[in-house]
């Protein structure tokens, strides 16, 4: 049963582990010496972006809602934010968290 409440928490469960992840890899991305974690930093700062952006908004009011909203982001292109390492790493997994979130919302529309 779809719950605003609940997937709200979880958005900001999730937007505030990425942003506590995306502090602990930053050190350790700058220099010729974190390549990996570089790939890290941009797939956190993608999922802090997805889930800070969806986080209290009206379109979870449902999952046919949100759904809506995620394939619109997907077929809109994604802004690169500065501080990103590599715009495609970042687009990619930000494609990937917002595809992980449609498939979600499949999962709970068929309520298995």
């Amino acid at each position: 049963m779809w719950n605003y409440e609940d997937i709200r928490s979880f958005f900001i469960r999730v937007a505030e582990s990425s942003k506590r992840r995306l502090r602990e890899i930053s050190e350790k991305a700058v220099g010729d010496d974190g390549p990996a974690y570089k790939i890290l930093y941009d797939d956190c700062l993608s999922r802090l972006n997805v889930y800070s952006y969806l986080n209290d908004r009206s379109f979870l009011v449902s999952c046919q809602h949100l759904q809506n909203e995620l394939r619109r982001l997907l077929d809109n292109p994604v802004s690169i934010p500065e501080e990103a390492y590599d715009g495609e790493v970042y687009r990619r997994c930000w494609k990937t968290h917002i595809k992980g979130l449609m498939a979600l919302c499949e999962k709970n529309n068929t309520g298995a």
